[in-house]
């Protein structure tokens, strides 16, 4: 098992293996009092995944065997860099686990005298923003014009072990966050836009 972060063509493997990886994936509520039935908490959909990490990255003057070769110091500076950055993927290797993330904080602490530091890394689930609009309706074409369009544009892919939405997004789009085009033309396979499975086969909008 290997645990990276990856941000366009960078990325980087954890050289050791954290101590703890704590990943928490809730269900939103919200809380309704009907009368004379007391309080009744209702599903509104799911919380962020978030993920929390503790471990040690161990200097160079200590010579152990390591996962990758990156030094203690280029990983925190990397780590440091893409604090709220975008488009940051969190993978574990032999797991399912690949989704974007955001990296809220990082905080390395200096332990020894041999280049070695402790952290704590709290990540949390990245979404696009999703934004109601109210109004009068744009114009609709009758549904015969527009399915045939929409057939002759629309493209289909067949899923591929070690494929995410992100990755497919990013090959059709040439952007990763238009994941949601190819999440919602498919609603009726996926149910998590962090696991696909291979073999299905997915509509690609235009």
């Amino acid at each position: 098992m290997k645990v990276s972060l990856k941000r366009g063509d960078r990325a980087f493997v954890l050289p050791f293996n954290p101590e703890q990886i704590l990943i928490t994936n809730s269900t939103r509520t919200v809380n309704v009092t009907p009368v004379n039935y007391g309080t009744v908490e209702i599903a509104r959909g799911r919380e962020p995944i978030k993920v929390n990490i503790q471990g040690k990255l161990f200097g160079e003057k200590r010579n152990l065997p390591k996962l990758s070769d990156h030094t203690a110091d280029e990983v925190k500076s990397w780590l440091e860099e893409w604090i709220g950055a975008r488009q940051v993927r969190f993978i574990i290797t032999d797991t399912d686990i690949n989704i974007p993330i955001i990296i809220k904080s990082f905080e390395p602490r200096i332990s020894g005298g041999h280049g070695d530091y402790e952290y704590t890394l709290d990540l949390v689930e990245f979404r696009d923003l999703q934004v109601n609009t109210f109004g009068n309706a744009p114009e609709v074409k009758p549904e015969e014009e527009t399915s045939s369009t929409t057939n002759q544009q629309n493209k289909t892919h067949v899923v591929k072990s070690g494929e995410t939405l992100w990755g497919l997004a990013t090959r059709f789009y040439d952007d990763g966050s238009q994941y949601k085009k190819i999440e919602n033309a498919n609603r009726d396979l996926i149910k998590n836009p962090d696991l696909i499975q291979p073999g299905w086969k997915l509509t690609i909008p235009s």
